[in-house]
């Protein structure tokens, strides 16, 4: 009984180092995450590696003469956070949007979206350039296909961008 006790756990052992050694060696597929989100109806996704936290539910205080697709400040971590419309950037009409990514990186900023619909893992291979039209055209270079079709996959620096316009657009003024 004691020998077939140790074969036993010898075989495990050998199982495991196998896995362990295969997974180390990169001879598993390439794997990306992503947030599969909604804005104006239609399903994102965001890329992982972007996004820095996760937010729900926060206050926002709206700045006047902010420009448009500007939601306001959060408070998060002790720091004041500018929030954008996700909605708004991509052209769709402003949502009052209760989930909050805060983009990774040394410059915190968070894009505001309606849905949150879950975590999604995909093998590298699953992505395929995007070469849509629509919303979102200028902010996405990938997209895979999910339950809800096509999922376009939002580049968080070019969304960063639209911004960055935005904020040194001079707002224009009527006079009437």
């Amino acid at each position: 009984m004691e020998a077939e006790e140790l074969t036993r756990a010898g075989q495990l052992r050998r199982e495991f180092d196998a896995l362990f050694a295969e997974a180390s060696g990169g001879t598993r597929a390439a794997e990306e995450s992503f947030l599969a989100v909604s804005a104006g109806g239609d399903p994102y996704a965001l890329p992982v590696s972007q996004i820095g936290g996760l937010a729900r539910d926060r206050n926002l205080v709206p700045l006047p003469g902010a420009p448009p697709g500007f939601v306001g400040l959060a408070g998060l971590r002790g720091a004041l956070l500018p929030v954008w419309d996700l909605a708004g950037l991509l052209g769709y009409a402003p949502a009052a949007g209760r989930w909050l990514a805060i983009a990774a990186g040394s410059t915190a900023w968070a894009v505001a979206f309606e849905g949150f619909e879950g975590y999604v893992r995909l093998a590298t291979q699953e992505l395929r350039p995007f070469q849509g039209q629509g919303p979102a055209a200028a902010f996405a270079r990938q997209a895979f296909d999910g339950a809800q079709g096509l999922r376009p996959v939002l580049d968080l620096g070019l969304l960063r961008q639209a911004m960055q316009a935005r904020i040194n657009t001079p707002p224009t003024r009527s006079l009437g």
